[in-house]
């Protein structure tokens, strides 16, 4: 189930939308809005945006897409993800209040996009692909509020994925099995280490104060962690009965969303 965490609260279970059996939190604003995706009474997992006043509302799905998930918002409540089709094909949508869920497309000649990130200007962070093996041949990537896509040009092979940025333009992701930070003027690449002692993860997000927090570990016994540059990896734990977690989202208060299994 997804799940809230908060320094007075501890882990909190947020539930699924009705008829779901699942849900996972990948993102939290400054307001304690969250994005993210749970299963529906028709087996299909679908896009969510929760609040304290609403609940967990369900985002629907793009024109001709079966599934939704989503994996960022920002602080006007603004919400990116991944829309899958009947086919199999993975695109890139925002969804808006004003304009509901839209496709956002992908770079030319390229069959699938994800998008995980957007700033508070409107600038989503995702990837494109071309092939198939999306993990392979993702090249990261950035939609420009009221353009197309983007493609970031990398010194060398870019098999991995922007996933985060913050107010000061620190940009956090994964290269291979490695969780990143990019940061400063000129930008320099930093990778992290974790809860493995080693430079092993997935960074997922990372608020104003610069703190970090994703998925250390293989999936049957990964955790969630937070890092800082005075703490390092931090384990948050599991919910009761579940032996996994990973963190998905951080806002400026210290609020750390995700979900546990």
């Amino acid at each position: 189930h997804a799940f809230s965490w908060t320094q007075d609260k501890g882990m909190i279970d947020l539930g699924v939308l009705p008829g779901g059996a699942r849900s996972a939190a990948t993102s939290v604003n400054n307001k304690g809005e969250i994005a993210g995706w749970s299963s529906t009474a028709a087996g299909r997992d679908h896009a969510f945006r929760w609040s304290k006043a609403t609940g967990m509302v369900d985002l629907g799905v793009v024109s001709q897409a079966v599934s939704s998930d989503a994996l960022g918002i920002n602080n006007d409540g603004a919400i990116v993800g991944q829309s899958t089709f009947r086919d199999g094909e993975v695109r890139a949508f925002r969804w808006t209040e004003a304009k509901g869920m839209e496709d956002i497309g992908t770079l030319p000649g390229d069959i699938g996009s994800l998008a995980y990130a957007i700033g508070d200007d409107g600038t989503v962070l995702g990837s494109s692909t071309s092939s198939d093996f999306y993990s392979e041949l993702a090249v990261p990537v950035f939609w420009p509020p009221g353009f197309g896509p983007v493609r970031v040009e990398c010194a060398a092979i870019c098999n991995g994925a922007a996933t985060a940025i913050n107010h000061k333009g620190w940009i956090v992701g994964s290269l291979g099995d490695a969780a990143f930070r990019m940061f400063g003027s000129p930008p320099r690449l930093e990778l992290l280490q974790t809860l493995s002692g080693s430079a092993f993860g997935f960074a997922s997000s990372v608020n104003d104060f610069g703190v970090v927090v994703g998925t250390d570990g293989y999936p049957a016994s990964a955790r969630a962690f937070l890092w800082s540059e005075s703490t390092g990896a931090r384990d948050l734990g599991a919910l009761p009965g579940a032996t996994s977690s990973g963190a998905t989202g951080i806002n400026n208060n210290g609020q750390v969303v995700g979900s546990s299994r």
